[in-house]
């Protein structure tokens, strides 16, 4: 009865410990939603051209008048249903809400596998260590839905092998998963990869019935793929995922990149700190046990951390599988110290997990928060009120925006989908006209703008800022809205001189520290 009590007790002890880890996890996750330079706006409208019968955003660039029957293999079509259905039901911060608690399950489901191959006090360690990597990436995107599904995956593998799931409904579920998968986010192949991955250790470790429903389960799954609207189009996209149609997107560059073009992105360096602390215990453990019953797990640290490098958009998934990986290996590394040295070590970790979680991804001063930054809708309600008019050029982050405020009704020039616009769109008309006016004065003339509208924080590197500065400079173009998210230019034409008349902003020139200029707009 003794021992029980303290089983209980223990138990509670790690209860309320998880759940104090799952709230300080929530504290990071849940932060207001930047719909500016966000994908979610176009999600949503997805969702909602889809459920009213429009099926032509699953095959082309709908919001573009520039490329619009240019082929696009939409495979995150049902996201945007799930997106739209949320925000119909419970507006934008029940959508924060709903995909805090799908993060805070992914994480969850990660934790108790650490536990399961370590300690619940190794899992705790490597959670708060995997914070700032696992948190750099919070927005509202289909990746998590590849998050949650690469766990359930090894989850369902892991039921199997224990028994607790027959090989049939295990085709089973991975069949319904792989197809909504399929649908939802471009990773989808890492379905596939997964169950193949423990089926070849299955292989290894002659459980021949585990590896028969593995087998069976893989093939499964990689004929799912092809259960999409595209067909063999969308079930081959993967492969282009990362090719840069005429486009260099930051989160799709090198951790040498980054290191090299933002030199104090703290982060970069501590993702680079966490490589040895994953790879030196499993040097260790690797000496004692050897290769074989590890291949699965080290090829999934070779993965991640070779795309993590190669792409910091991988940095967050890392982070995840980051969890039980370190953990197991420290926990196998560990086994033979003493139990005082083991304590010692496993709260140095706890330790510094809960000075470095602090200081990446989370807002002191705001602390947690729900639904949109405050005043982001501000420019298109002004558009809309003051009845403007296309055609409208934009910057890429913006489209996004625009597409959720502005579309159907208005096409926009570019947004932020890459692969929908060919290579030339964008090195021969999109960003030359941006950083030259004589480029811009022949695209003017093609396309014969009347509104110009432009996120104000684009991150690209193609002079942005430069254009906006010369749009200023320009007595054809009038500033006629600004904030801190957006600045909307109206043509001088004589169909604007009401509006302008109205709506223009005086635009004075200021010296700034430096021998530089600056521009205060006001009404």
């Amino acid at each position: 009865m003794k021992k029980e009590g303290i089983f209980i007790k223990n138990a509670i002890k790690q209860r309320i410990v998880l759940v104090l880890l799952m709230f300080w996890l929530f504290c990071h996750v849940a932060q207001p939603i930047k719909l500016a330079g966000a994908d979610i706006g176009r999600h949503i409208k997805n969702g909602e051209l889809l459920l009213s019968g429009v099926k032509d955003v699953l095959y082309k660039n709908y919001y573009s008048y520039t490329c619009g029957q240019y082929p696009f293999v939409n495979h995150h079509w049902l996201f945007g249903i799930f997106c739209y259905i949320v925000w119909r039901l419970f507006d934008f911060s029940g959508l924060s809400l709903v995909y805090a608690v799908l993060i805070l399950a992914t994480f969850w489901l990660f934790f108790r596998q650490a536990q399961r191959l370590s300690s619940f006090a190794l899992a705790c360690a490597f959670s708060l260590l995997s914070f700032p990597l696992l948190t750099c990436r919070v927005e509202i995107r289909p990746e998590g839905i590849t998050l949650l599904f690469c766990i359930l995956y090894w989850w369902l593998c892991i039921f199997h092998q224990q028994g607790r799931l027959k090989p049939s409904f295990l085709c089973i579920c991975f069949a319904l998963l792989q197809l909504i998968w399929v649908n939802t986010h471009v990773f989808f192949i890492l379905g596939p990869l997964l169950i193949g991955l423990f089926w070849l250790q299955a292989n290894i470790d002659g459980n021949k019935d585990h590896a028969n429903a593995l087998k069976a389960s893989f093939w499964l799954s990689l004929g799912m793929c092809l259960a999409n609207p595209s067909g063999i189009a969308g079930a081959l996209l993967p492969l282009e995922a990362f090719k840069h149609f005429g486009v260099n997107v930051n989160e799709e560059q090198s951790v040498f990149f980054a290191l090299k073009n933002a030199p104090h992105d703290k982060l970069i360096y501590y993702f680079l700190a966490t490589i040895p602390l994953l790879i030196l215990p499993w040097i260790s453990v690797i000496k004692k046990q050897g290769i074989k019953p590890h291949i699965s797990m080290l090829i999934l640290i070779a993965l991640f951390t070779i795309a993590s490098i190669k792409c910091i958009r991988f940095i967050s998934p890392y982070g995840y599988f980051f969890i039980p990986l370190a953990s197991y290996a420290w926990g196998e590394h560990l086994k033979e110290d003493r139990p005082v040295l083991k304590r010692i070590l496993v709260t140095m970790f706890i330790i510094a997990g809960i000075l470095a979680s602090p200081f990446f991804n989370f807002n002191r001063k705001q602390g947690p928060a729900l639904g949109l930054e405050s005043g982001v809708n501000a420019s298109a309600q002004f558009f809309k009120q003051a009845g403007l008019k296309g055609p409208i050029f934009n910057n890429y982050d913006i489209g996004g925006y625009l597409i959720f405020h502005l579309s159907p009704d208005n096409k926009l020039f570019v947004d932020d989908r890459k692969e929908a616009y060919p290579d030339f769109f964008f090195k021969g008309i999109f960003i030359p006209m941006q950083l030259n006016d004589a480029n811009w004065e022949k695209t003017l003339a093609l396309f014969h703008f009347n509104v110009i509208f432009f996120d104000r924080h684009d991150q690209k590197d193609w002079g942005w800022y430069k254009f906006i500065i010369a749009r200023l400079d320009d007595p054809s173009w009038v500033p006629v809205f600004v904030d801190n998210y957006a600045i909307i230019f109206l043509r001088r034409t004589a169909q604007n001189a009401d509006l302008i008349s109205r709506y223009a902003l005086q635009v004075s020139k200021e010296a700034l520290p430096g021998n530089g200029w600056g521009y205060k707009l006001y009404r």
